[in-house]
């Protein structure tokens, strides 16, 4: 996740380099015309990464989710799906931590 306006820009110079190489590519996902998240895909690793801001209660994540993952490894042959948890530390719940065993 981007944290300022440079960090913005040198991500999209990169996923357009990215894309330019055909080494794969980055796109946004929306909700209701609001960036919720970004999905990428990457070729050269077989490997495709989700990442979502929180709009909970809405099933955003799990759409995006299934998704990603029905696409990544039927229709791209990828070997990885990494979701990353670091973008959800802000809005952890401890009551869930406990419930799946993480504390």
């Amino acid at each position: 996740m981007t944290q300022t306006v440079e960090d913005t820009r040198t991500f999209i110079r990169s996923t357009l380099t990215q894309f330019g190489r055909h080494d794969g590519f980055q796109a946004a996902l929306l909700f209701r015309g609001e960036m919720a998240g970004v999905v990428g895909f990457d070729w050269a690793n077989r490997r495709t990464s989700i990442g979502c801001w929180p709009f909970e209660g809405r099933g955003l994540m799990t759409r995006a989710v299934r998704a990603v993952v029905t696409q990544a490894f039927s229709e791209y042959g990828m070997n990885r799906v990494e979701i990353p948890a670091n973008h959800f530390v802000a809005f952890r719940r401890p009551d869930l931590d406990l419930a799946y065993g993480f504390n």
